[in-house]
């Protein structure tokens, strides 16, 4: 076992090395992303004493607070040495850069882009949270943009927009393309804040090509606890038909990763 700090001294990261005694895959355990969620970098510190490397075919490293400068600044998602949020920039490639395509501001956040690409170009629809009034940030509507090269974008605004007196009046995201002609869209809605985590799916369609209307039928949701039913990805087959990924609420109250399979 080897434990020590690697990178520079205003990024510098506590990892631990376990190597085993005969030769196997690497496992790697992430911690503090975040530097305010405790529970992870907690449980590393816990599993650390009871790794035997006598006994481990392979190799674990452990990272145990990726983010330390926000740790350390006790800040919740962002890092008081660069500002950003660890879980939304990593460079992806050694040598690589980031780019910055849909730039937040102290008035809107920008989230969850659902992305698709073809001959004919880009196009990205995208989750816009309003920040200026405080308390607030959890109402969202879906905007529009467009692109050449996936890098520069041009934004065409909202296109999807909340319902008031409807089970979406808080918030309306979409979260799958199921078709472009005509556009039909699925998305999460919720109707307060208080829903915020457990919103359920619906189904809105282009009025003009672009801005989208919720149809009127009954929403998608979880039969169980709080009837949560959201991020639906939605995967085309190559034998047809689609297959269908989504958060869905559990009766004990938690989320599960499920999926199902419609046919063509």
């Amino acid at each position: 076992m080897k434990s020590g700090m690697i990178g520079a001294r205003e990024a510098a990261i506590p990892v631990t090395v376990f190597n085993g005694s005969k030769p196997g895959p690497t496992l790697a355990l992430v911690a503090g992303n975040h530097g305010y969620e405790y529970p992870p970098i907690l449980a590393l510190q816990r599993l650390r004493p009871r790794i035997q490397p006598k006994k481990l075919a392979g190799r674990i490293v452990m990272v145990h607070v990726a983010n330390l400068p926000s740790f350390l600044g006790r800040t919740v998602y962002f890092s008081p040495f660069d500002g950003q949020n660890l879980n939304r920039v990593y460079p992806g490639l050694e040598h690589g850069t980031r780019t910055v395509v849909l730039p937040g501001s102290d008035e809107v956040a920008v989230k969850d882009p659902v992305v698709l690409v073809d001959e004919t170009g880009w196009r990205m629809w995208v989750c816009v949270h309003p920040l200026t009034e405080a308390g607030h940030e959890d109402r969202m509507t879906t905007a529009f943009a467009t692109s050449t090269d996936g890098l520069v974008w041009e934004w065409h605004g909202t296109v999807l927009a909340p319902t008031p007196g409807t089970w979406d009046q808080r918030g309306a995201r979409v979260t799958a393309v199921l078709s472009e002609q005509p556009l039909v869209v699925l998305y999460d809605g919720r109707a307060r804040a208080e829903d915020n985590w457990h919103e359920v799916t619906g189904v809105a369609r282009a009025t003009d090509g672009r801005h989208l209307v919720a149809e009127d039928r009954p929403v998608i949701r979880s039969p169980h606890s709080d009837g949560a039913l959201r991020y639906v990805a939605a995967v085309p087959l190559p034998g047809g038909g689609t297959r269908f990924y989504f958060e869905a609420a559990r009766p004990d109250g938690a989320h599960d990763l499920m999926t199902s399979v419609a046919a063509g």
